[in-house]
């Protein structure tokens, strides 16, 4: 927490029962020739989805402890048209994409009890949310070579239209029926329109020199029909996106790539709703800016790649930067452990830096080959958090190799080691006390006795130096039969009988540490066959 105040501490634990039903259909056609590609799908999803979930949570915001019921039903529906085309006359070659799609996900949240509004705790809280969207896109292409150059104009429209409304009511102790107010009430057109064109220009000399340079250029219109606030905003805008991409051959076996790019979009729909939506128990969110948010983005990257087929070497190296820039910085505050999403009207800027190389070698001998990574990953950006913003930095270091190895028909031997180090400070805070570190070691073994049979054995072995359970290992056991067109497969799960699982990861300015309990030794079987 900013200000020298103390870490927020938040201890949850959840038991979760869901149950979810899939139908998908797909018809496909496709037709090539040589002057002639015609590919068409149709697709169809729908999908049934209710989680429940009961929570328990402590921190040393509050004294005592809240048990509270979270219950989702997140139905979907999406329908979709997906044709491409290419017709080849000599050396032009003529594309034609289009695409259009519908789908629909409403879903229903309910919270009991819920402790916005008032520290008086509610009974429940209720939202409906439905959420619709159509898309079209058509694009056609035309491609032209003049010797070492080749030209490629690709005309594109796109639409986007979608629909928010959305519903939070209560109800108290009392059991009375509070229904939502205006602010707590979507009902939200957010419609896209993008014509323009996409423009390559590719330059090739005798397989040793390649250049690139792609410029999409666009005209964006962009509608806000706000129903719930009586508001209307139409906006438009040019958007240019330049890249180019070089790449230098130095021999047969040796190349230099290098690339850069400048990038500008703008926010969507999330970006836009007035009224507040319920993201979970302890997370409200709304926007409370009128300004069109706007993403800027630059950066490249150089490469060097080494490639010797017939000695099996394989060598990558590089390094990269990016710069982002947005107009509006997102937060939160927090009472407690609730949190509210607010809006500071400023630019925010994040810089990141990345180097890595990799290393490949195969040798003949037991068909054995040898993999070795190492990166190095470095950041500064900003959080705001209880209004306040704070600048703060990341690093993290990674390396690990794996070894993969035959001596026999009958034996294949894989082992991976990857040592990582994670940590995230303040500006003028120290960095030392918030190092993470994991190491991970996986080994498998497969065993061949007969072509009908193969088994396999493998163990994994983790270690955190942060999160209250520093070592772990799992282990696991198959054994497959294979006969005909039918395969049976055994699978013993959790062989150490290992009770539980735990993971920590660093995310803006916060760490945390999932517990997974897991499930004992068990045993499955599988039936696999082929119907013709």
């Amino acid at each position: 927490m900013p200000g020298g105040k103390n870490p927020l501490l938040i201890e949850e634990t959840m038991a979760n029962s869901s149950r979810e039903n899939n139908l998908d259909v797909s018809l496909r056609l496709q037709k090539n020739k040589s002057a002639q590609y015609l590919r068409n799908s149709f697709d169809i999803k729908s999908s049934w989805n209710k989680v429940s979930t009961g929570i328990t949570t402590i921190s040393n915001s509050y004294a005592g402890i809240n048990i509270i019921g979270q219950h989702l039903n997140r139905p979907y529906f999406t329908i979709g048209n997906t044709l491409n085309m290419m017709q080849r006359i000599e050396s032009h070659a003529f594309r034609i994409n289009f695409n259009i799609g519908f789908n629909y996900r409403p879903h229903e949240l309910q919270i009991r009890p819920a402790y916005y509004f008032g520290s008086d705790s509610l009974q429940s809280l209720n939202q409906e949310v439905v959420q619709k969207n159509i898309n079209a896109t058509l694009h056609t292409s035309y491609g032209k070579s003049f010797g070492d150059f080749n030209l490629d104009f690709a005309p594109r429209f796109e639409m986007n239209l979608c629909n928010l409304t959305s519903e939070l009511t209560r109800i108290n102790r009392d059991k009375i029926f509070i229904p939502a107010t205006d602010s707590l009430r979507n009902n939200l057109w957010y419609n896209t329109y993008q014509i323009g064109i996409e423009q390559n220009y590719t330059y090739s000399k005798s397989n040793r020199v390649k250049i690139r340079l792609m410029i999409p250029t666009y005209f964006y219109i962009i509608v806000n029909d706000d129903h719930g606030k009586n508001q209307s905003v139409s906006r438009k805008r040019w958007i240019v996106n330049p890249s180019l991409k070089a790449e230098y051959r130095f021999s047969p076996s040796f190349k230099m790539l290098a690339d850069g790019h400048y990038r500008k979009s703008y926010g969507n729909f999330n970006d836009s709703y007035k009224g507040y939506i319920l993201q979970s128990y302890r997370n409200l969110l709304r926007n409370t800016s009128d300004r069109l948010v706007e993403y800027n983005s630059c950066g490249g990257s150089f490469n060097l790649e080494f490639r010797n087929a017939v000695n099996m070497l394989f060598i990558n190296a590089g390094c990269s930067y990016k710069h982002n820039h947005k107009n509006l910085l997102y937060g939160y505050n927090y009472d407690g452990i609730l949190g509210m999403k607010t809006t500071l009207d400023r630019s925010t800027n994040a810089d990141f830096y990345s180097s890595n190389v990799n290393i490949s070698k195969a040798f003949s001998l037991w068909r054995t080959k040898i993999e070795a990574f190492g990166q190095l990953n470095n950041g500064k950006s900003e959080l705001l958090l209880q209004d306040i913003l704070q600048p703060y930095y990341m690093q993290s270091y990674s390396a690990g190799y794996s070894i993969n190895t035959t001596p026999c028909r009958l034996f294949n031997l894989t082992y991976q080691f990857s040592w990582i180090q994670n940590q995230q400070w303040a500006v003028g805070k120290k960095a030392d006390s918030s190092v993470l570190r994991t190491q991970s070691h996986i080994g498998k073994i497969w065993i061949f006795p007969t072509d009908r049979i193969s088994m396999c054995f493998n163990i994994d072995y983790l270690h955190y130096n942060k999160g209250g359970n520093p070592n772990m290992a799992f282990a696991d056991a198959l054994i497959r039969y294979c006969f005909r067109q039918t395969e049976l497969e055994l699978e013993c799960s959790n062989l150490f009988n290992t009770k539980r699982y735990v993971s920590t990861l660093y995310s803006e300015m916060g760490r945390y540490i999932n517990r997974y309990e897991l499930r004992p030794l068990s045993f499955l079987l599988k039936i696999r066959f082929n119907i013709r």
